[in-house]
Protein backbone atom coordinates (compact mmCIF):
# COMPACT_ATOMS: atom_id res chain seq x y z
CA UNK A 1 0.00 0.00 0.00
CA UNK A 2 2.74 2.47 0.89
CA UNK A 3 4.24 2.46 -2.59
CA UNK A 4 0.90 3.63 -3.97
CA UNK A 5 0.54 6.65 -1.73
CA UNK A 6 2.90 8.70 -3.88
CA UNK A 7 3.69 8.01 -7.49
CA UNK A 8 7.38 8.22 -8.25
CA UNK A 9 8.54 10.70 -10.80
CA UNK A 10 9.91 14.17 -11.29
CA UNK A 11 7.87 17.34 -11.35
CA UNK A 12 4.95 16.16 -9.28
CA UNK A 13 4.04 19.75 -8.39
CA UNK A 14 5.35 22.50 -10.62
CA UNK A 15 3.50 25.45 -9.12
CA UNK A 16 5.59 28.58 -8.49
CA UNK A 17 7.65 29.07 -5.35
CA UNK A 18 5.95 30.43 -2.26
CA UNK A 19 2.60 28.67 -2.65
CA UNK A 20 3.23 26.11 0.11
CA UNK A 21 4.35 23.00 -1.78
CA UNK A 22 7.10 22.14 0.68
CA UNK A 23 4.86 22.69 3.70
CA UNK A 24 2.19 20.47 2.18
CA UNK A 25 4.71 17.72 1.36
CA UNK A 26 6.23 17.85 4.85
CA UNK A 27 2.77 17.68 6.43
CA UNK A 28 1.97 14.65 4.27
CA UNK A 29 5.23 12.99 5.34
CA UNK A 30 4.43 13.61 8.98
CA UNK A 31 0.90 12.24 8.66
CA UNK A 32 2.08 9.09 6.83
CA UNK A 33 5.27 8.34 8.77
CA UNK A 34 3.77 5.10 10.13
CA UNK A 35 3.73 3.73 6.56
CA UNK A 36 7.51 4.16 6.34
CA UNK A 37 9.15 2.55 9.38
CA UNK A 38 12.46 2.42 7.48
CA UNK A 39 12.71 6.20 7.56
CA UNK A 40 11.90 9.47 5.87
CA UNK A 41 14.60 11.12 3.80
CA UNK A 42 14.33 14.78 2.84
CA UNK A 43 16.72 16.99 0.93
CA UNK A 44 16.45 20.50 -0.47
CA UNK A 45 18.24 20.20 -3.79
CA UNK A 46 18.56 23.97 -4.09
CA UNK A 47 17.49 23.91 -7.72
CA UNK A 48 16.03 27.39 -7.57
CA UNK A 49 18.59 29.10 -5.36
CA UNK A 50 21.48 31.26 -6.49
CA UNK A 51 24.07 28.69 -5.42
CA UNK A 52 25.02 25.52 -7.28
CA UNK A 53 22.35 22.80 -6.85
CA UNK A 54 23.22 19.83 -4.67
CA UNK A 55 24.85 16.96 -6.58
CA UNK A 56 23.57 13.36 -6.56
CA UNK A 57 26.87 12.33 -4.94
CA UNK A 58 26.25 14.70 -2.01
CA UNK A 59 22.62 13.65 -1.62
CA UNK A 60 23.52 9.98 -1.47
CA UNK A 61 26.21 10.69 1.12
CA UNK A 62 23.64 12.46 3.31
CA UNK A 63 21.09 9.68 2.82
CA UNK A 64 23.61 6.93 3.59
CA UNK A 65 24.67 8.69 6.77
CA UNK A 66 21.02 9.17 7.75
CA UNK A 67 20.42 5.45 7.18
CA UNK A 68 23.19 4.58 9.62
CA UNK A 69 26.22 4.04 7.41
CA UNK A 70 29.42 5.11 9.15
CA UNK A 71 31.11 8.09 7.47
CA UNK A 72 34.26 6.09 6.73
CA UNK A 73 32.16 3.40 5.02
CA UNK A 74 30.50 5.77 2.53
CA UNK A 75 32.03 5.17 -0.93
CA UNK A 76 33.49 8.15 -2.74
CA UNK A 77 32.20 7.40 -6.26
CA UNK A 78 28.56 7.86 -7.28
CA UNK A 79 28.00 4.33 -8.72
CA UNK A 80 29.20 2.72 -5.49
CA UNK A 81 27.06 5.07 -3.39
CA UNK A 82 24.03 4.20 -5.54
CA UNK A 83 24.69 0.47 -5.12
CA UNK A 84 25.05 0.76 -1.35
CA UNK A 85 21.92 2.92 -1.08
CA UNK A 86 19.89 0.43 -3.12
CA UNK A 87 21.17 -2.46 -0.99
CA UNK A 88 20.25 -0.67 2.23
CA UNK A 89 16.80 0.38 1.03
CA UNK A 90 15.95 -2.98 -0.56
CA UNK A 91 14.40 -4.30 2.64
CA UNK A 92 13.14 -1.04 4.11
CA UNK A 93 10.00 0.92 3.59
CA UNK A 94 11.26 4.50 3.21
CA UNK A 95 9.91 7.68 1.71
CA UNK A 96 12.12 10.19 -0.08
CA UNK A 97 11.30 13.85 -0.67
CA UNK A 98 13.52 15.65 -3.16
CA UNK A 99 12.53 19.29 -2.70
CA UNK A 100 13.33 22.13 -5.10
CA UNK A 101 14.48 19.89 -7.92
CA UNK A 102 15.16 21.82 -11.08
CA UNK A 103 14.38 20.11 -14.39
CA UNK A 104 15.91 17.92 -15.57
CA UNK A 105 16.11 16.16 -12.21
CA UNK A 106 19.71 15.24 -11.39
CA UNK A 107 18.95 13.05 -8.37
CA UNK A 108 15.73 11.26 -9.23
CA UNK A 109 17.03 7.94 -10.48
CA UNK A 110 19.89 7.53 -8.03
CA UNK A 111 17.78 8.46 -4.98
CA UNK A 112 14.92 6.10 -5.70
CA UNK A 113 14.70 3.48 -2.93
CA UNK A 114 15.00 -0.15 -4.01
CA UNK A 115 12.05 -1.46 -1.98
CA UNK A 116 8.65 -1.64 -3.66
CA UNK A 117 7.17 -0.66 -0.28
CA UNK A 118 8.89 2.73 -0.54
CA UNK A 119 7.82 5.99 -2.13
CA UNK A 120 9.72 8.89 -3.60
Amino acid sequence: MAGRLVRPGPGRDQRPGGVGKTALALQWLHEHRAHYPGGQLYVDLGGFSLVEPVSPTEVLEWFLLALGVAAEAVPTALPQREALYRSITADRSVVVLLDNARPPPRCGRCCRPASTASSW
